[in-house]
């Protein structure tokens, strides 16, 4: 336990610099691992390729006799671990064995590592494959090459530990009440029983050592994962051939749209299973995995709470809920939020992961204005916004786009044909309106994003915005 409190504040020595946005593309990843090509303790063996040909490795590490294999990015926009797997490496490789951990590991595991095993959807940033197929649904009928190649590593290595890394939606919550998940985590089931056989309770256990780690570092926003059967994915197939087998899945903390402290837990964990697997030092109690509840309710981004709407002459007090969904521009790493209107009217069973109560305040719909902008980004500051807001303009519309900083998200959004301006609440279309007490403004909400009139300032909204 002491060794994983010096590796929390030392974590930065090993983080790899080239990875700090969670979007990049095979290419990316080799040229960051290149480095290790000649190294005395990472071997590369090629596996095969995927469906538009780009090559899937294995890295071994260490020379134990019990086995461990490692795979990440089967679902090709979660990325988390892909990068805590280069941070691993570079622990393994450039590291003193000053914690007493490092030699231990390599003498008695051999790890296998395969990063990255959905390349092309890694390359577009998305779940599936170039088929279409989720490779995590392939496991039974493999008519994906990269679920072939998985399963050819599980049948050659024959791994006595398999560690299953993903990122879950962010929007779960622990359990019933409205905290947002930081890790899930699994010991899957091998059949609709749920059996817990003697390799499945050794997986549970490693579990309960690493929940109870965990505590400290993540205000108790731990679940488990679904245990339901499903016999075609890999975890519960895997778990089914007599390996004990874990599913990390990393959730959201706190604003880190890169996920930076989720990458940094999921080094932790690791090296903590990675330890007690080298020490045979697996405590044989269950009840911290199974004292941990399951992912709960699912979220909302934002709910506004009893809203005045009027449309027309129909007049209701009503909830809104709100959500904001990453996207990324072609070939380019950096992420923004696009908003939607989830649900209107009575929305009392569910939590919003932010909430703010509206009582009083009414809806109104923005306004644009056609004039140019001729400021540039230094001249937007607050006095130039608060102009706008006081009007009811949220949009302005632009002749020189040029003159925009590309990925400058302006606090007054460029009018685009996917924003409405009609009257109404549009379900599945962005959140731009006004809330007011009286004629008085009081919140504005852009892109999804709440801003309180009164503070408004360019630096709170900087980044926010398309």
């Amino acid at each position: 336990m002491d060794f994983i409190q010096q590796l929390f504040h030392i974590y930065d020595n090993y983080k790899e610099p080239m990875l700090t946005n969670r979007r990049y593309s095979h290419s990316d990843l080799m040229l960051v691992l290149k480095k290790f090509d000649n190294s005395n303790v990472i071997k590369k063996n090629l596996l095969g390729t995927s469906v538009e040909y780009r090559q899937i490795f294995l890295y071994k590490i260490g020379s134990g006799k019990k086995k461990v294999l490692l795979w990440s990015q089967m679902h090709g926009d979660e990325s988390t671990a892909t990068s805590a797997f280069v941070d691993l490496f570079n622990f393994f490789e450039y590291s003193s064995n000053e914690l007493f951990v490092k030699e231990k590991i390599l003498q008695e595991l051999t790890l296998y590592f395969i990063p990255m095993l959905n390349p092309d959807g890694a390359e577009k940033f998305i779940r599936f494959n170039a088929q279409g197929i989720d490779i995590n649904r392939d496991a039974k009928s493999l008519q994906s090459p990269e679920a072939k190649i998985l399963l050819k590593a599980v049948e050659d290595i024959k791994p006595d530990f398999a560690f299953n890394m993903h990122d879950q939606d962010y929007r779960w919550s622990v359990g019933g009440n409205d905290k947002v998940v930081a890790l899930s985590f699994l010991a899957p089931a091998f059949d609709d029983a749920k059996t817990v056989d003697p390799t499945r309770e050794k997986a549970i256990n490693l579990l309960s050592g690493i929940i109870k780690l965990l505590s400290d570092y993540t205000e108790s926003r731990i679940t488990r994962y679904s245990d339901d059967y499903e016999p075609r994915s890999f975890g519960d197939t895997i778990a089914g051939r007599g390996i004990s087998t874990i599913l990390v899945e990393a959730g959201r903390w706190q604003n880190d749209l890169e996920k930076s402290y989720l990458r940094k837990l999921n080094f932790l964990v690791l090296l903590f299973a990675m330890s007690r697997i080298a020490e045979n030092f697996i405590e044989n109690d269950s009840r911290k995995y199974f004292e941990t509840p399951y992912n709960g309710k699912f979220l909302f981004d934002l709910i506004l709470r009893k809203v005045k709407l009027k449309i027309n002459s129909t007049e209701s007090i009503v909830d809104i809920a709100i959500n904001r969904e990453f996207h990324f521009d072609d070939n380019d790493r950096s992420s923004y939020y696009v908003s939607s209107v989830e649900a209107v009217g009575d929305l009392s069973p569910f939590y919003g992961i932010e909430e703010v109560s509206c009582e009083n305040y009414s809806l109104h719909f923005p306004k644009y204005s056609d004039e140019s902008l001729k400021l540039n980004y230094n001249e937007l500051n607050s006095g130039v916004i608060r102009e706008y807001l006081q009007n009811d303009i949220l949009f302005l519309s632009l002749n020189d786009f040029s003159r925009l900083d590309k990925y400058v998200r302006y606090p007054i959004n460029v009018i685009r044909n996917e924003f409405s301006l009609d009257e109404k609440l549009i379900i599945s279309k962005p959140a731009n309106f006004i809330l007011k007490e009286e004629k008085i403004t009081k919140y504005v909400i852009i892109n999804g994003f709440l801003i309180d009139y009164n503070n408004i300032n360019f630096e709170s909204v900087n980044g926010l915005f398309l």
